[in-house]
């Protein structure tokens, strides 16, 4: 065995993937860690906040949803359209979320599994 970063469970001789121990997710035939994601975005001078989850559809693809705390008026089109300065195509959020703040958890970190329920993602 050598490290991955992958989480499995073993079952009669078998691993089952659970998930990873980072944000490293796989999108489009990409490895991608979120956080170059959030990384991009955050370069933008109208965000004070991002996150960016990833997921399955209702009809099974993956799909990357960005959520964004601003205090700005903005469009999904003009915030893309200024994200490919940054990032490649392939990481560009499908969905873009825009909130006053991003929820957080009692350690005062953005709730992830908050944002997930929001995004309707399995």
């Amino acid at each position: 065995m050598y490290k991955t970063g992958d989480i499995v469970e073993e079952k009669n001789g078998m691993l089952y993937f659970i998930g990873r121990v980072d944000n490293q997710i796989k999108h489009m035939g990409y490895r991608i860690e979120l956080e170059e994601i959030e990384a991009g975005l955050i370069k933008l001078p109208y965000i004070k906040q991002c996150a960016v989850i990833h997921g399955k559809a209702d009809n099974g693809f993956s799909k990357l949803i960005g959520f964004i705390a601003t205090d700005s008026e903005l469009d999904e089109k003009s915030v893309r359209c200024d994200l490919r300065n940054f990032l490649p195509n392939y990481m560009i959020p499908n969905a873009l979320e825009f909130m006053k703040d991003l929820p957080k958890n009692p350690n005062g970190k953005v709730d992830r599994a908050k944002l997930k329920s929001l995004s309707g993602l399995l």
